[in-house]
């Protein structure tokens, strides 16, 4: 089913209709420019607000109802916190004694951590909420090489070939290629190929694999 993001007259509307076929609206509205709301498949209001008197709140309503809250505090400018929807605080914090580490907690409170070493400033590490070490690393062999360990152990691959830099691969953990393809003919086309072998596509600005333009919309099938 097709899924569409549509920049209408009003730039500031966006329309995602999800593959359910239940439309999902995300709209900035001219009275409250910070005010951003997404209807969720299940019909029920999501709601990104950066409040005037706190232009570093966000707050989100999850579809469980629960509202999630993304806050930089000025005290800590690089601080995010986030509020899941079971409740528990997830936090994303760059530390000043090391700008390259963001540690998240989870919300099944295991501490989720990437870091950039300094060692090796290409390397990011992700610790799993199943304690299994996700890693993504791009090679100095081939700086466009990213692979990624999923907690499951499969090995999931991105790929930028030299020969065709807007190319990405990604191995699923079902050991399907997923590709993302920006083409040199219309670089804001990004295609997905899904683990379920459905192509997934994302256009901007340009034409679509069908060979319709359209400048503002983004389809996803």
């Amino acid at each position: 089913m097709l899924q569409t993001a549509q920049r209408s007259s009003d730039n500031p509307s966006v329309f995602f209709k999800q593959p359910r076929g239940i439309l999902q609206t995300a709209q900035r509205y001219s009275s409250d420019s910070t005010a951003v709301f997404f209807r969720q498949p299940s019909g029920i209001l999501q709601t990104a607000q950066r409040y005037f008197s706190n232009s570093t709140a966000v707050f989100f309503r999850q579809h469980s109802g629960i509202l999630q809250t993304a806050q930089r505090y000025s005290s800590d400018s690089t601080a995010v916190f986030f509020k899941q929807p079971s409740g528990i605080f997830q936090t994303a914090q760059w530390y000043s004694s090391d700008s390259s580490a963001v540690f998240f907690r989870q919300h099944s409170g295991i501490f989720q951590t990437a870091r950039r070493y300094a060692s090796d400033s290409t390397a990011v590490f992700f610790k799993q909420p199943s304690g299994i070490l996700q890693t993504a690393q791009r090679y100095s062999s081939d700086s466009l090489a990213v692979f990624f360990r999923q907690h499951s152990g499969f090995l999931q691959t991105a790929q930028w070939y030299s020969s065709d830099s807007p190319v990405v691969f990604f191995r699923q953990p079902g050991g399907i290629r997923q590709t993302a393809q920006r083409y040199s003919s219309n670089s804001p086309a990004v295609f997905f190929r899904q683990y379920s072998g459905i192509l997934q596509t994302e256009q901007r600005f340009f034409r679509q694999p069908s060979g319709i333009p359209d400048s503002q919309a983004v389809f996803f099938s």
